[in-house]
């Protein structure tokens, strides 16, 4: 009975570790596409890369 009391707290902990991981991922892709990309500093880099490659 202990041995099966370990693995479902094995997996438990397991599952909320991947939870978690998946929602920082999210939190830090939609940052990434929603406030980075749309930056001031971004659109300046962007302009000198396109410019310097002849667009």
């Amino acid at each position: 009975m202990e041995g099966f009391l370990i693995i479902v707290v094995g997996i438990t902990i397991f599952l909320f570790n991947r939870w978690l991981f998946d929602r920082r991922r999210k939190q830090r892709r939609d940052y990434y596409r929603n406030v980075y990309l749309k930056s001031d500093g971004w659109q300046r880099k962007r302009y000198v890369v396109l410019k310097r490659d002849n667009w």
